[in-house]
């Protein structure tokens, strides 16, 4: 099925996921990859959203990595990712 691999989208700015077509009984959410590794266990920590429904929208730090699992069913699974890059001053631009 559809997936996503691990990935982010930009250094800075912000990033939104928006779930058209969700079905959480039969879907799995985006899941986000902590930046840092747990200091206990020293393993990379994974973070799913819950109570991810149809208009759930999701807006993080651009850098941050997530990914989607690939879909096991054969309803359809729509998200719609985008990104918020603000206008920066001239002394400031990132071009």
């Amino acid at each position: 099925g559809d997936q996503q691999t691990i990935h982010n989208h930009k250094s800075w700015g912000f990033t939104g996921i928006l779930y058209v077509e969700y079905d959480p009984t039969v879907h799995t959410p985006t899941c986000f990859v902590a930046p840092w590794q747990d200091p206990r266990s020293d393993t990379t920590s994974l973070a799913y959203p819950s109570n991810v429904k149809e208009g759930t929208i999701f807006i993080s730090p651009s850098y941050t990595l997530h990914f989607v699992h690939p879909n096991q069913v054969r309803k359809h699974r729509t998200i719609i990712s985008f990104d918020l890059l603000p206008k920066l001053p001239d002394h400031q631009s990132v071009d």
